[in-house]
C-alpha cells in the first residue's frame, strides 16, 4: 500500500471516529462535556495534520 492510500484511509477512519464522538457528546452529562470537547478538538487537529501530510505527499513536498 502506498503512502497516499494509507493516509487517505487513515483520514477516513479518523473522520468516522470524530463524527461518532460528536454524536455522543450530546448524551454526556454536563460535567463531562468540556473534557469531551477538548478531546474532539485534539482529534480534529490530528485529522488536519494527516490531511496536510496527504497533501504534501501528493504534491511531492515533504515537511
Amino acid at each position: 500500500m502506498d503512502y497516499y492510500t494509507k493516509y487517505k484511509n487513515e483520514i477516513e477512519r479518523q473522520k468516522k471516529i470524530f463524527e461518532d464522538n460528536e454524536a455522543t457528546i450530546n448524551r454526556l452529562p454536563n460535567h463531562l462535556k468540556p473534557y469531551q470537547e477538548m478531546a474532539l478538538k485534539l482529534h480534529q487537529e490530528i485529522i488536519e495534520k494527516l490531511e496536510a501530510k496527504l497533501t504534501d505527499r501528493k504534491t511531492g513536498t515533504h515537511v
